[in-house]
């Protein structure tokens, strides 16, 4: 049973085992209820084998990044499963060579070069006619051509299949393989639960229907033909006629014998193979889960290794991009073990190789090897409990460098050094210290020293944390030639809770994943770092800390009316930063399916509903009209000290701003005027408690005033019509109003504020633009910090360039 901190998913009774759709049915609730439950504001997920990838699908696909704090993946199959690719690839071989047997049905003989190109209803179908009468007369003619008429090479090895038909039959190779990367079915269906044939490539099929062929060209051979075959060799001449037949006889017997074992041997090998993965997993061979499982990239033939590759898996392809191209600000920690069983490159059903993730800011890798690194063991592996454990908080062992920073201020310099290999970065901790009560800006630089780590590049990142918990990203980026990495981060609105650091790891320069033959080497890179804090272009001023509100009777200098600022002045047009997500030109959007969307950022906003405010006498009240962001309420005291205290409370359930007055009433009649804030009163939100004036009770009216939204101003333009095959430039418009107590506005446009949109195909699109909008309000008791994001489309109707009839 879940306990209170722990709670486990086990989706064995699953009937389809398909981890999206766990996902999606299974596991969002049961991240709910236990962030309901403990009170925690993320939770640390550990996840084996198929497991991880509910896991990611959940973080990268389903908005899981706000509610995960730590991902532990032990044998994590994150580009697919080989034991999977085999357990499918056997069940289409058997399945096919049973279909064979049942309907009485010969070898192909004449090639059909239009077979792999052809419609694709379903995978039985289409594996039946793409093996018979394309593979099987090319796989007859290199058993002929090849393995019977051409001498064996001086290296003992002959040709295999691929490579005779990439020298001999080029264009038949470029059609089976080199141009069969996309699946057979698209458009219509759901690009995220779909059947197998809309994202396995044709490709992959082919890779099927391949060894099909090859296994129906010997198992299904009539019995005469196996019979003459080689009976050259067997009829050698004897001293007399008798001894020649029986000789010639007995080697005929030998190899029938021979045919026969190794026919059934295969048969049995199958159904064994079939009979033990469907034992294990519950699952067939054809279901929807083992499908998900199929790798990135599959060999061409699985009788050689050298045959090349063809891109198989694309769901799971677009997956992994998806989750690479947001690596670099990604705030969920990633630890993957992996495992390399000995003799293998592998824990037996996972690739090192396709266990690993490009690394994010602060990514963990750890190989094991040996006997227990398999893909059962590691999951039962008791030595590696401590080792998670102390993973799931990525930020309570930081990895401190030598010469650990002191605290800075305002204008000073700290410096240092350290090594860093690619298994895990190192965390540097920044004692900002008093200094961050003067200065809101702090610049970080990153750069090599001593030889460095050959085919590996730094990586630098600046990291607001709280309670554990990472917040904000920021990458370093590249500045010059040596190789220096440099980057700020604005601190206005941290709190003094708030932790910073400075992480630092090694990747491979094109921000890949790197390989195990790394992670054994134990490379590392020597760097060095400094850190400085200054003052950012605008003095920050004198402000009150959070919940020190002050009174009328309180304000220096005696005036009751406050400044013109806190008076509700027309505001001042804040300081605008307008960024675009892609720093690298002009980014292009490719289209293929109906609902492909030109950005994965929705809509997400947070803004004032209510006010909660509480006299201190025990009485309570609710503005809850949104509109109302200035509440102004009456209330009677009798003498006495009292505490009053007014929140704004957003639509997330968050404290938007939350005011103070300390009260005090001495004789009965007396009126005091307390507000913050300023701006028309609107009214309140129902009626205010009573009040009364009379039995020695005094009067004290409040006023107080919340953050406004600064919703932006969203155009795009582009075409309202466009042509398929051809790109349309589109461009994105913002401008943010001003509005009281903004002071700073940052702006990201995903994708770009230029960018390209192709269709590969005619219909109604929509195209899409996000901005993220960081607003930082200046407040008399502190600063402010909210994100939100908003979303503006255009319609677009796309027409085809040409007519088929």
């Amino acid at each position: 049973m879940p306990g209170q901190t722990l709670y486990v998913l086990d989706y064995s009774d699953a009937a389809d085992g398909d981890y999206v759709r766990v996902a999606r049915e299974r596991f969002g609730p049961l991240v709910e209820r236990a962030l309901e439950v403990s009170g925690a504001p993320k939770v640390d997920l550990v996840a084996h084998s198929m497991g991880a990838l509910v896991a990611r699908y959940y973080v990268t696909a389903l908005g899981g990044s706000d509610r995960v704090r730590t991902v532990v993946m032990l044998a994590p199959p994150n580009r697919g499963a080989r034991l999977a690719a085999l357990y499918r690839l056997v069940g289409a071989v058997a399945e096919q060579e049973r279909l064979r047997r049942a309907e009485g049905g010969g070898r192909g003989e004449v090639l059909d070069p239009g077979a792999v190109s052809g419609p694709f209803v379903d995978e039985r179908s289409y594996l039946k006619r793409v093996s018979r009468d394309f593979f099987e007369p090319l796989y007859a003619e290199f058993v002929e051509e090849e393995l019977f008429l051409r001498p064996v090479p001086e290296d003992g090895r002959p040709a295999t299949f691929p490579s005779w038909l990439a020298a001999r039959h080029p264009e038949r190779y470029e059609d089976a393989f080199a141009r069969a990367g996309e699946p057979p079915l698209a458009g219509e269906r759901d690009p995220e639960d779909p059947e197998p044939g809309a994202f396995l490539s044709r490709g992959y099929f082919h890779t099927l229907a391949l060894a099909v062929a090859r296994n129906n060209y010997r198992q299904l051979a009539p019995w005469a033909l196996v019979a003459l075959e080689g009976w050259e060799e067997d009829l050698v001449p004897s001293e007399s006629l008798k001894d020649t037949v029986v000789r010639f006889l007995e080697r005929r017997a030998l190899r029938l014998l021979g045919e026969a074992l190794r026919r059934y041997g295969l048969l049995a090998g199958r159904q064994a193979l079939l009979a033990g993965g469907e034992a294990l997993s519950g699952l067939s061979p054809a279901s929807q889960a083992v499908a998900r499982l199929v790798r990135e990239e599959e060999p061409v033939s699985w009788e050689t290794a050298d045959a090349g590759r063809v891109p198989a898996n694309r769901w799971l392809a677009r997956l992994n991009a998806r989750e690479q191209a947001e690596a670099e600000t990604r705030p969920v920690c990633y630890v993957i073990v992996l495992g390399e069983f000995p003799g293998t490159r592998g824990d037996l059903a996972v690739e090192a190789e396709d266990a690993l993730l490009p690394p994010g800011p602060l990514d963990v890798y750890r190989l094991e090897r040996g006997f227990l690194a398999n893909h059962l063991s590691l999951a039962r592996d008791r030595r590696l409990y401590p080792f998670i454990l102390a993973e799931l908080d990525p930020l309570a062992g930081a990895r401190r460098a030598r010469g650990a920073p002191a605290p800075v201020s305002d204008g000073t310099v700290q410096e240092g050094e350290g090594s860093v290999g690619p298994s895990a970065p190192v965390l540097i901790e920044l004692q900002a210290g008093d200094g961050r009560a003067e200065a809101s800006l702090l610049s970080a630089e990153v750069s090599p020293a001593g030889e460095p780590a050959p085919g590996l590049a730094l990586r630098g990142y600046l990291l607001v944390a709280r309670g554990g918990v990472v917040r904000r990203v920021e990458p370093l980026r590249a500045a010059g030639r040596d190789g220096a990495l440099r980057g700020s981060l604005d601190l206005g609105g941290l709190d003094p809770v708030d932790r910073v650091f400075l992480a630092v790891r090694l990747v491979p320069p094109g921000g890949g994943r790197p390989s195990p033959a790394r992670l054994r080497a134990w490379v590392s890179q020597a760097f060095r770092y400094s850190v400085t804090m200054g003052a950012p272009g605008m003095s920050p001023g004198a402000a009150p800390r959070a919940g020190g509100g002050r009174s009328a009777g309180q304000r220096e200098g005696g005036d009751a009316g406050g400044t013109s600022r806190e008076r509700g002045a027309s505001p001042e047009a804040p300081r605008l930063d307008l960024r675009d997500r892609n720093d690298r030109g002009v980014p292009r959007v490719d289209v293929v399916y109906r609902n492909k969307r030109t950005t994965d950022r929705v809509e997400d906003r947070t803004y004032h509903v209510r006010w909660e405010w509480d006299f201190g006498d025990g009485t309570t009240w609710v503005d809850g009209d949104p509109s109302h962001i200035v509440s102004e309420v009456s209330h009677a005291f009798p003498p006495g000290t009292y505490t009053v205290r007014a929140r704004s409370v957003s639509n997330k359930g968050t404290v938007l701003r939350e005011v103070t007055w300390e009260v005090t009433v001495s004789a009965p009649g007396e009126t005091i005027r307390f507000e913050t804030g300023g701006g028309p009163f609107t009214g309140g939100g129902g009626p205010p408690p009573p009040v009364t004036d009379g039995g020695g009770w005094a009067v004290r009216t409040f006023r107080a005033e919340t953050v406004r939204e600064p919703v932006p101003r969203l155009v795009l333009h582009g075409p309202l019509k466009w042509i398929t095959g051809r790109p349309a430039r589109f461009r994105v418009e913002v401008e943010v109003p001003p509005v009281p107590f903004l002071d700073a506005v940052t702006v990201t446009l995903y994708p770009a504020r230029e960018f390209d949109v192709v269709w590969a195909r005619p219909g109604i699109f929509r195209v899409q633009a996000a901005a993220v909008v960081r607003a930082t309000y200046r407040l008399p008791e502190g600063r402010l910090v909210l994100t939100n994001t908003y979303v503006v489309e255009r319609k677009v109707d796309v027409l085809a360039t040409s007519v088929t009839g």
